[in-house]
């Protein structure tokens, strides 16, 4: 019989230039397109053997029966391995290759391993062909047992994505039935007409269309610096926690993003980013580039001597400017390496939020330079912070956990108690009781700290409601800590208005503390929000005074009716904070000094003009059944 090959080696030619591109190109290391990539290699295979063992049938008769048997025996050994991986390319597409049950998987296989099985004892038993001397090349009647197999692999892999089309996107869709429809049409004609060698061209061609339609999808490409994207990454971290590898791990945090994109505009900052993003993707082997928030690109490398290099030569550019239109910029970056990490010891959610906590910790200790690495960030060390994040799941939803707590504010003219400071405290079995600064910018990153002021100022209203502290204790005030996020509108949030117009009975005796950092961003918001709730008889504090963002315009400028000094004034002359006070009690507003925590702290201020006093010195925060008695027992002995 004379094979028509033509086609086939065409197509061939093809294929393997598909596969040069495939294994030099930067595909997203997904067990798809590491299938995909055993394919295209399978399918040139295939179409090799069959080309060959259309040439060596042709001359069985003057050619070593040993070298016919060996060859056809590979050649059919492919046809039943490349609708298996068939098989598994569909699962994988469908997210769950990794979930299925190994039995499954071995019972998948199983078909297919028994005819690997007979073609490799088919020289000895001739199930199904043979050579003759006479005839040459003889098929036996069990030989489309090898086609029944190989179609009803293909014809599993159409009921399956059938049954799991729901998870597949349009154009894998499309493509996976236009690829098993060529390939059961070829199939068919390749049995009516055998001398056609007609499958081989069918498979390579739909292989081709696969590679240029499913490549890395769009889905998971950055537009504007076309890095792999937060859902790339999240992707990239299923893969490798599943696969239970070790990864290496840069990341890299542009914290001044924000200002840049203010002074150079969105488009100029774009191509600030595209730059950053070719830079990381100059040399992709071995390395993927993640951009994952505007600001953030993560790095992942599985071999560590990658790493380390990719560390060298970031430390080398990010200490050299950039440039956005014609003028070098300096962008602070923050740097966090993380080498040889067991992602599937920690999860895929935990790994990131480990990530995000040893980026803000590396902000905080950069102290605003312009490059700042932590080359071998351990970051165990902020378990802590996931496991007071786990804590506070169920917080907000329940209710239960965080408490009040109130540290007692002193007069030096009347020596007796006459205010109360609310302080927030999360109180956990295991935890123990954790202070804010523990647990504050996890509520406040994950859009629950208007909800805290809700619980604190409900829990307030409880104590005022229940102890009436203003007649049992003689007191005078309660100052209460409002976010920044209450103060982001031009009106106070309706929730927080309901709880005090429904269960604060003296309005007049709270004051909302507001702290220097939102006094001095919210200007227009605040002023407004304030008056809404001065109107209600409200009154409002200015906390951390001195700290570097307000100035006595800004006191003037809003209705504070009381100046919360800052514990740093202290270190100043006692005549620079007596000068403070008399200008700040000038404008009718009260004083108060923070943070008198010894002795000699109070030696400094008790002879100055100021009244209120706050710090360790009188009385540390306390709970409520604790508050009564310390007040009522309080001696002033040493006052």
């Amino acid at each position: 019989m004379n094979y028509i090959i033509e086609y086939e080696v065409c197509v061939i030619i093809f294929v393997i230039a598909i596969i040069v591109v495939f294994y030099n190109s930067h595909f997203f290391p997904s067990t798809q397109n590491k299938l995909f990539g055993s394919i295209l290699v399978f399918t040139v295979a295939d179409m090799i053997l069959d080309v060959v063992t259309a040439i060596t049938i042709e001359h069985a008769l003057t050619m070593p029966f040993w070298i016919n048997y060996l060859l056809n025996s590979m050649f059919y050994t492919m046809q039943i391995v490349f609708p298996v991986i068939g098989l598994f390319y569909a699962i994988a597409i469908t997210g769950r290759l990794w979930t299925m049950y190994r039995k499954k998987i071995l019972l998948s296989i199983v078909p297919g391993m028994i005819v690997i099985l007979l073609l490799i004892i088919n020289p000895f038993t001739h199930i199904f062909f043979y050579l003759d001397k006479v005839e040459g090349y003889v098929k036996t009647p069990y030989f489309y047992f090898m086609h029944v197999v190989a179609a009803m692999y293909l014809f599993i892999v159409v009921a399956y994505l059938i049954k799991n089309r729901k998870v597949l996107n349009k154009k894998q869709a499309t493509t996976a039935i236009w690829f098993l429809l060529i390939i059961i049409f070829a199939m068919c004609i390749q049995i009516i007409i055998p001398r056609l060698l007609i499958l081989g061209p069918a498979i390579g061609i739909s292989v081709i269309v696969m590679y240029f339609m499913l490549k890395n999808p769009s889905n998971m490409i950055d537009y504007v610096t076309k890095a792999f994207n937060y859902n790339g990454f999240v992707t990239c971290l299923i893969e490798i926690i599943t696969e239970k590898k070790s990864l290496n791990m840069i990341a890299i945090e542009i914290h001044d993003l924000l200002y840049i994109k203010r002074i150079f505009g969105i488009k100029s900052t774009n191509n600030l980013l595209w730059e950053i993003s070719s830079f990381l993707r100059g040399d992709l082997k071995q390395s993927w580039v993640f951009r994952i928030t505007d600001s953030r690109f993560i790095i992942i490398t599985q071999k560590r001597s990658k790493h380390e290099d990719l560390k060298m030569k970031i430390s080398q550019r990010f200490t050299k400017p950039w440039s956005i239109n014609s003028t070098k910029v300096m962008p602070s970056v923050v740097v966090c390496c993380v080498g040889d990490l067991n992602g599937s010891h920690y999860g895929m959610d935990n790994l990131v939020n480990m990530i995000e906590s040893a980026l803000v910790n590396a902000v905080v200790k950069s102290e605003n330079k312009p490059f700042y690495i932590v080359e071998n960030c351990n970051i165990e060390d902020f378990s802590h912070t996931l496991s007071i994040e786990s804590a506070l799941h169920d917080v907000f939803e329940k209710g239960t956990g965080l408490v009040v707590y109130y540290q007692p504010i002193y007069s030096l003219l009347r020596k007796r108690f006459i205010g109360l400071e609310a302080l927030v405290r999360f109180e956990h079995p295991t935890l123990g009781l954790l202070l804010p600064s523990e647990f504050l910018s996890i509520v406040e990153r994950n859009g629950h700290i208007q909800k805290l002021d809700q619980i604190v100022v409900s829990k307030v209203c409880d104590f005022v409601n229940h102890y009436t502290p203003f007649e049992e204790l003689d007191l005078d005030f309660i100052c209460i800590n409002l976010s920044a996020a209450e103060f982001a509108s031009c009106s106070m949030s309706d929730d927080l208005t309901d709880i005090l117009v429904k269960n604060m009975k003296h309005p007049e005796k709270i004051f909302f503390e507001v702290t220097e950092t939102i006094a001095a961003s919210s200007k227009e918001n605040l002023k407004q929000c304030m008056n809404q709730y001065i109107s209600l008889g409200y009154r409002f504090a200015l906390d951390d005074f001195g700290t570097g963002y307000s100035n006595i315009s800004q006191i003037v400028a809003q209705p504070f009716s009381l100046i919360k000094i800052d514990q740093s004034l202290l270190q100043t002359s006692h005549k620079v904070i007596d000068y403070i006070i008399s200008m700040i009690e000038s404008l009718d507003k009260m004083t108060l000094i923070e943070g008198v925590e010894t002795k000699e702290h109070f030696d400094m201020v008790k002879n100055m003009k100021a009244d209120l006093l706050q710090g360790f010195y009188f009385a540390k925060p306390m709970s409520e059944d604790m508050l009564l008695p310390f007040i009522h027992e309080y001696k002033i002995d040493k006052v």
